[in-house]
C-alpha cells in the first residue's frame, strides 16, 4: 500500500553541553539552599530568599516552590 507523508519536522543536531559529574555533597548543599526544608515553613522559606535578594520561582506543573537563581547551578 502507498503511504501518503502529512508532514515532516527537521531539527538541527548540536554537541551536548558537557556533563560535569558533581560530588554527591556537593550537590545536596545546593539541593538545600535551591528547596525549603522539610522542617522548614514556607514564610521562612520566603524570608530566606528575600534576605538574599533572589527570586522565587513556582512551577506550574507540579508547585514546587524553589530559589530561582540557585536552580541555575543544578
Amino acid at each position: 500500500t502507498y503511504v501518503e507523508v502529512y508532514d515532516c519536522n527537521m531539527v538541527d543536531l548540536v554537541d551536548p553541553a558537557p556533563i560535569k559529574a558533581v560530588p554527591e555533597e556537593e550537590y545536596e548543599k545546593k539541593v538545600r539552599e535551591v528547596y525549603p526544608n522539610a522542617e522548614e515553613e514556607l514564610m521562612d522559606f520566603l524570608n530566606r530568599c528575600k534576605l538574599n535578594n533572589s527570586e522565587v520561582m513556582m512551577c506550574p506543573r507540579c508547585s514546587t516552590v524553589c530559589d530561582k537563581e540557585a536552580t541555575a547551578g543544578l
